[in-house]
């Protein structure tokens, strides 16, 4: 659509009649109410462009000249001085009014005047004139906008329309042959005098008014409807109509009857007549927030006023190519496809309707919070029927991610044992791959409740306990029964938990509305009676609901430990039901995780090593597996087994007596310990039995070392072989000081020694050709480089196939280095290394802190071991991708990774800063010659290398430390800028983007870094930039509700009324306040907010009208030149 301004100008001086050349006959009936008939408002700028044109246009039987111009009315009443203005002006134009004249006359009248173009625009509508198109009294008769389908005139020989209305695949008979314009068939001229956009209406009414200018008769039962539920799905919410037909108090009473049928009173409907004037009509769109559109027949002119006048517009979209969805239908979809007033739709995400032409079932209400905000909570009964769907496991996701990324999440309970997490006392801030289930119950789930129930409810204790309800409850319409049941660890990482669902809706092929039964959602968190049995309990009871049973295995089997997975896991195998286990990676067993590692764990599982949050719990669930009354050991009222459980806050309690006592427990365990065997002997059964027994390898000899790789999988099998050796060789020392010379020493020497080979050669069955490089160092934790390749291979989501060489596991510990100089030296000079001239990339490993040889003494991790510095140049030259690891995440240096993003994890800073602060003269290493041959390999033969890996080495580690620095507050700014002063360094590299694909401004603006921020805008950076899910650095201020960045990225222009991928602009995320559970208030940035998008509006519309003057004076291509 294109939005016109009609004022008219000087007269134009280029233009030429010659009046002995035929002309152009418009035939025009009109039964508009004012000035601003239809017709005549879509038809004046085609006329207007074509002005000054000898050519009209060109196709395979037209070729005529508009010079000649005649308009025939053919009935009022039309104030013809006022709707003509700008046509009268023409010096070609004639008007003849031919009201009441008979066809033959009319036809007659149009052969004298040899009209060449008769174009008529009412078509069947009321008192048309197809009478004289009938007598084809012109040799060209076209029809357009009047009348929205085919005349069924064979005298008419074309019909203007457009690729969407009209689309080149349509199934539609046609008469006539379709003339389809490049664009929009429609060119709205708005009149001479208009009204400004005002404030959204809500702002000062207090609720939200929806609003149609529609003619009645497409106002049927099920618009009614739908917009009946409207009100309803609003509270408060009132519909404006305006009609003629309202001046009838017959008419009104009849359309206020028929949303009374529907449960909507009569001061909920606002219903007007006619206006005086075209600027009334229009200033009425003023009192109206959302425009609604009719279906299956949608709107045209009242269309295009809504979109001028800044009214959103909800109405029924489908795509153009399905059976029946008619021209008359996809009006509306015309003007929103081109949708050049987009900035002008102020208020989108108020409400999005989609209307079936059938059915009104499918409305619904998008939000981007997880929970509704229009309706209470449902009471669930049964536990058991709390399951959650895809869709709401999702956006449960989404919504965390803002909150990570605007840096609104921390962790305030302080008791984070039983998470299992490494996080420090000082690590309040929770980002995106920090989060575990233990977190999202505490930070989220529970103060979203208290929230909600504070805010919305009325008989909410303010002291004593809080009753409370499950998450299932706040965000379910009804009862969920589950079609899987998820038995998982809330210790492991959520983003690891979503990763798994992710595959198994993909392996599947789920729909999104596949239930899903998750303890940590479907269980009251505030208190839950699970009941006085364990067959009472919603884990057995959900594990009879499902089809099957997910067991979700994080990264250190951790869910294998916990009392209730090992209860559901038995449970299931008892129920014959189906059972699968899943990691981040996919199933496994599958080809993408290998079930090696599984199987050793499994292989030593014992039941009574589980452990559970609370230890009542774990002493009825081995009350159950023995045999045994399940009270024994609990609190109850008459200190029986067979009495009345005692609860507290819904929870069984150890009887005082036996509390804490392991004697009793012991002696339970020896008592019956066929019954805990033999448990254990048919979960290891069958798990082993579903993913397949580990094969024995026999090893192989390879001559080679290039050929040493070492897959994921069987990289895993050596570390839990590894730490279950050192544990027993090492008493006393934890798994993560042990360091890599430990493990050579004490583990690798031990197992290769027979058959004086590699590791990888006991290990592996044929040749291994390796993808990735492994730098190491012997000083580093063997823990710390794991976590590493854990971090690398879950970015890279890589298979448990995919080969890695490392030297550490590919080298002879009896000929190291001979070993060595075959692979890295030919006649006696270094050389690019032989094994990774055979990998695509190179994985740099590290961590905080490395061993430094004396006793428990330890040194930060350094860049500058001179054969580390050798890898990366060799990687260089092979142009090879090169990543950065550490313990707690993993970055891109010259690729990212499939996901599109540059990290995952957190990075610490100070390894950053390490590789950006390189001095490579310095380097160090054992061997003093072999020193010296490094730093002569990498100055190359021109001298100049050391410089050029340095400032590379330099720019890899800006990518990632810009944004610690902008996060990191304002007192950072000097370095910021030292870092982006780095020869070859963009800060707007995808590269430096976060986790979640933020830039360095959202960095800082989620860090509250104002001078940063105000830096980073001075000096040019982008204000608008996207991250991950299109949210802008005004989105994050807007969720914060920091009225000063929100002024300063204003100032610094960024865009107000940019859109998310949840349809939201900063506005709307600051009237919705997602994070106002955590005590952030964004309503004082919505003052400011509506008035900058009201004059990003206006600014958008002048230079709409600007540009349309000035397309009409430059005079666009014909339509016929489509054809």
């Amino acid at each position: 659509m294109a939005v016109r301004d009609s004022r008219p100008s000087a007269k134009p001086t280029n233009f030429r009649k010659f009046p002995e050349m035929p002309g152009t006959c418009v035939l025009n009936s009109s039964n508009d109410e004012c000035e601003g008939a239809t017709s005549a408002r879509l038809l004046l700028p085609m006329l207007e462009v074509y002005e000054g044109r000898p050519q009209l246009g060109e196709c395979n039987r037209v070729h005529q000249h508009l010079l000649q111009l005649q308009c025939m009315i053919t009935r009022g009443p039309v104030q013809v001085q006022n709707l003509t203005k700008s046509i009268c002006q023409m010096p070609a134009n004639q008007w003849k009014k031919v009201t009441g004249m008979a066809a033959h006359e009319v036809a007659e009248m149009i052969r004298q005047d040899q009209i060449d173009i008769l174009i008529e625009l009412a078509g069947h509508t009321a008192n048309n004139r197809l009478d004289v198109i009938a007598l084809k009294p012109a040799p060209v008769q076209i029809t357009y906008i009047g009348y929205n389908n085919t005349t069924g005139l064979g005298t008419i020989d074309y019909r203007l329309v457009d690729d969407i209305v009209d689309p080149l695949d349509t199934q539609q008979p046609f008469s006539e042959e379709l003339v389809r314009i490049p664009g929009c068939f429609l060119c709205y001229t708005p009149p001479a005098r208009v009204p400004d956009v005002e404030s959204l209406p809500a702002l000062r009414n207090g609720y939200i008014t929806f609003g149609s200018f529609s003619c009645l008769a497409k106002v049927g039962e099920p618009v009614v409807a739908l917009w009946a539920r409207c009100l309803h799905e609003v509270p408060n919410s009132k519909l404006l109509v305006k009609n003629k037909g309202f001046y009838s108090q017959d008419v009104q009473a009849t359309f206020i009857n028929k949303f009374k049928a529907y449960g909507i009173q009569e001061h909920r409907l606002k219903l007007l007549s006619l206006a005086p004037t075209s600027y009334e009509h229009l200033n009425i769109y003023n009192e109206v927030d959302l425009a609604l559109d009719t279906f299956p027949y949608s709107n045209t002119t009242t269309t295009c006023e809504s979109l001028f006048m800044g009214a959103s517009l909800s109405g029924g979209r489908r795509p153009s190519g399905v059976p029946g969805w008619k021209h008359p239908r996809r009006k509306g979809s015309d003007l929103g496809a081109l949708d050049c007033c987009d900035d002008l739709s102020r208020y989108r995400s108020w409400l999005l309707c989609y209307a079936d032409s059938t059915s009104v079932d499918d409305f619904d209400v998008a939000m981007p919070v997880p929970w509704p905000v229009k309706r209470d909570r449902i009471c669930i009964q049964n536990i058991a029927e709390r399951a959650l769907t895809i869709k709401q496991l999702c956006d449960l996701r989404a919504f965390l991610q803002r909150l990570c990324k605007a840096k609104l999440l921390k962790r305030t309970c302080d008791d984070k044992c039983r998470s299992g997490t490494s996080g420090r006392a000082e690590d309040k801030q929770l980002s995106w791959h920090d989060l575990n289930l233990y977190d999202v119950t505490d930070e989220v789930i529970k103060p979203i409740i208290q929230f909600r129930e504070m805010k919305v409810a009325t008989n909410v204790p303010t002291t004593g306990h809080f009753a409370g309800y499950s998450w299932a409850e706040l965000v379910s319409e009804k009862p969920q029964r589950p079609q899987l049941m998820i038995s998982h660890w809330w210790g492991g990482r959520f983003s690891d938990f979503m990763s798994a669902i992710d595959k198994i809706m993909d392996d599947r092929a789920l729909s999104i509305c596949t239930t899903f039964w998750v303890c940590t959602f479907a269980n009251n968190q505030f208190g839950e009676n699970f009941g006085a049995t364990i067959m009472d309990t919603p884990f057995v009871r959900a594990v009879e609901f499902a089809e099957a049973t997910i067991l979700m295995v994080d990264r250190d089997a951790g869910s294998l430990r916990r009392s209730w997975c090992c209860l559901e896991l038995h449970y299931t195998i008892q129920q014959e039901k189906a059972l699968e286990l899943y990691t981040s990676a996919g199933l496994v067993g599958s080809n993408a995780v290998s079930s090696g590692p599984l199987v050793d764990a499994i292989s030593q599982w014992d039941v009574r090593d589980s452990t559970a949050s609370e230890a009542a719990y774990r002493r009825q669930i081995f009350n159950f597996i023995a045999g045994v009354p399940e009270k024994a050991g609990l609190l109850t009222v008459d200190r029986s087994p067979y009495g009345e459980l005692v609860l507290v806050d819904g929870r069984p309690q150890l009887d005082g007596q036996d509390a804490g006592n392991k004697s009793e427990e012991h002696a339970l365990f020896i008592k019956h310990h066929k019954a805990f065997e033999a448990l254990n002997m048919d979960v290891r059964v069958s798990v082993i039995g579903l993913i397949g027994a580990c094969r024995r390898n026999r090893g192989c000899e390879l001559p080679q070392i290039r050929e040493r790789g070492i897959t994921l999988g069987q990289l895993r099998t050596f570390a839990r072989k590894a730490r279950t050796s050192l544990g027993k060789s090492l008493p006393g020392t934890p798994w993560e000081a042990i360091t890599v010379e430990q493990v050579t020493t004490t583990f690798i020497i031990k197992e290769t020694s027979k058959r004086n080979c590699s590791y990888v050669e006991l290990v592996a069955e044929g040749p291994q050709v390796p993808d990735t490089f492994i730098d190491y160092h012997a000083s580093m934790y063997l823990a710390d480089v794991m976590a590493s390749i854990e971090w690398f291979a879950e970015a890279t989501g890589m298979k448990d196939s995919a080969v890695f060489f490392w030297w550490l596991l590919a080298k002879n510990p009896q000929q190291v280095e001979a070993d060595r100089r075959s692979n890295q030296f030919e006649g006696g000079h270094l050389v690019v290394d032989k094994s990774q001239r055979e990998c695509r990339s190179l994985l740099v490993t590290s961590g905080a802190m490395v061993h430094c040889g004396v006793a428990t003494q330890t040194q930060p991790w350094r860049i500058t071991r001179a054969w580390r510095l050798y890898q990366l140049e060799c990687a260089a030259r092979l142009g090879q991708a090169i990543y950065f690891a550490c313990p707690s995440g993993v970055m891109a240096c010259t690729k990212l990774f499939p996901n599109g993003h540059s990290k995952s994890g957190t990075i610490p800073r100070a390894i950053t800063e390490a590789v950006f602060n390189v001095d490579i003269e310095v380097a160090s290493c054992t061997v003093a010659s072999d020193r010296e041959a490094i730093l002569a390999f990498i100055r190359g033969s021109n001298g100049r290398g050391v410089e050029r890996l340095r400032r590379r080495l330099q720019r890899w580690a800006a990518f990632h430390l810009v944004s610690v620095l902008a996060a990191s507050g304002d007192q950072e700014l000097a370095k910021l800028e030292e870092i982006c002063s780095v020869p070859g360094f963009s800060i707007n590299a995808e590269l430096a983007k976060g986790t979640l694909g933020e830039s360095t401004l959202h960095e800082a603006v989620a860090a509250n870094s104002y001078a940063t921020v105000e830096r980073l805008l001075s000096h040019g950076f982008p204000p608008d930039p996207l991250d991950a899910m299109h949210e802008t650095p005004l989105h994050y201020a807007a969720l914060a509700g920091n009225l000063h960045l929100v002024k300063t990225l204003l100032d610094g222009r960024a865009d107000p009324v940019m859109e998310s991928v949840f349809g939201e602009t900063p506005l709307d995320v600051a009237i919705e306040e997602p994070a106002s559970f955590l005590g952030q208030d964004s309503r004082a940035v919505i003052k400011i907010l509506t008035q900058s998008c009201e004059r990003r509006c206006s600014e958008h519309r002048r230079q709409v009208l600007r540009s349309s003057s000035t397309v009409s004076a430059a005079g666009p291509r014909s339509g016929f030149d489509s054809q």
